[in-house]
């Protein structure tokens, strides 16, 4: 299920970030291929608040059209890769958890530019069926993978 799209109320304020509601441990799949430039898995503190934003762990891969994807909250030792790893897409890189600035197990996935003054972040669409346009998902919408 999609809980939170972008520019949620909860915590996506002025962004473009999707959170996924998962049980904790679900395999987490990289959108697209591309070098992974950073792995957090160390933490397994949580809260409801910003303050615990500085215990996300995470994983961040760069693509070869300048972009790169955030995959936020997963579980502790969870990541299944490191950086400097090349990955290729749908390829198993982490489990999810409900790690740093969670209100429940979920993914928080974006995708941004980064620039001099900090992260533009993008818009992402998604193939939801083989007979379904390339589309945007819709906040509080269950998606199936494929």
């Amino acid at each position: 299920m999609l809980s939170q799209g972008y520019n949620g109320k909860l915590s996506h304020a002025n962004e473009n970030a999707l959170d996924f509601s998962m049980p904790i441990g679900t395999p987490i799949l990289a959108a697209r291929g591309g070098l992974v430039v950073e792995v957090v898995d160390k933490f397994s503190k949580n809260c409801t608040t910003q303050d615990c934003k500085e215990f996300n762990n995470k994983i961040i891969i760069y693509h070869d059209d300048g972009t790169f994807a955030e995959y936020t909250h997963i579980k502790r030792k969870g990541a299944k890769v490191k950086k400097g790893d090349v990955v290729e897409k749908n390829q198993f890189i982490a489990e999810s958890g409900n790690v740093g600035w969670s209100t429940g197990p979920h993914l928080h996935f974006v995708v941004f530019i980064q620039t001099l003054k900090g992260r533009k972040t993008l818009e992402t669409k998604f193939k939801i069926s083989d007979d379904q346009p390339i589309q945007f998902l819709t906040e509080k919408t269950e998606y199936k993978r494929l």
